[in-house]
């Protein structure tokens, strides 16, 4: 009788260890498919992000080679000019050349990125100026309407931290504008606040963004200009028109 009670107590011990393993095991398969589903969920999202970005970099890809056929065209337009300068014989001619490529420079600054425009535009109405008043003879104003364009070509081909006044929501602001190229600009506050400039309508707007991810996109681009690394892979807010 003792032996048949022993063997009872022992088979219910054995029962319940193998009820807690079956517990256990099942626990452990609800984890493994929870964290199977976050990962699939995951790798979704990196998914979506990395087509994200590939569109972007498509889409800025396009307004570089756009930008590039605008320095193509400057430069072919410094190289007409370099010719004809050659080429004049009278001074007459050469003031013509000289005033016709302020024209041109002077509406292309007109149509870029607004980024120092008074500044850009004051370079142009210096020369034009000197060259009326005879301060300036007709082969040195050729020389530093060459200057002015190598500038523009610069601009172009850099990506720049700086500091611009700029009116946001009626309020003027000195902010962190950071350039890339003349393709965009983003900004960024004393009170750490970022946005961007967009073309909306004609005209160009500085825009607050309240999107976080675009948030920590300006910023990521902030601090990388800020030590000094001009370029990179960066995941950036959409602020240029795309083509159709």
């Amino acid at each position: 009788m003792f032996i048949l009670v022993a063997c009872f107590a022992t088979s219910m011990a054995s029962g319940e260890e193998l009820i807690d393993k079956a517990v256990n095991l099942s626990k452990l398969r609800s984890e493994v498919e929870s964290l199977s589903s976050q990962l699939e969920q995951k790798n979704a999202e990196y998914i979506n992000e990395h087509r994200t970005l590939e569109a972007q970099k498509s889409d800025l890809a396009l307004q570089v080679r756009r930008e590039e056929a605008i320095l193509a065209k400057l430069d072919e337009k410094n190289s007409v000019l370099e010719v004809q300068v050659e080429n004049a014989s009278k001074d007459d001619a050469l003031r013509k050349v000289v005033g016709q490529g302020l024209d041109d420079l002077e509406r292309s600054i007109e149509a870029s990125l607004p980024y120092r425009i008074v500044e850009r535009k004051e370079g142009v109405a210096e020369i034009r100026s000197l060259l009326k008043s005879n301060e300036l003879s007709t082969t040195q104003a050729a020389t530093r309407l060459w200057g002015l364009l190598d500038d523009e070509n610069r601009l172009s081909s850099e990506n720049q931290l700086d500091r611009q006044l700029i009116e946001l929501n009626g309020e003027r602001l000195m902010v962190d504008t950071m350039r890339i190229g003349m393709i965009a600009i983003f900004f960024k506050t004393a009170d750490n606040r970022y946005g961007y400039l967009q073309k909306t309508n004609g005209r160009w707007l500085w825009i607050l963004t309240e999107d976080e991810q675009q948030k920590e996109q300006i910023a990521d681009l902030y601090l990388a200009l800020q030590r000094g690394i001009r370029s990179g892979r960066f995941g950036l807010p959409q602020t240029w028109e795309i083509a159709k």
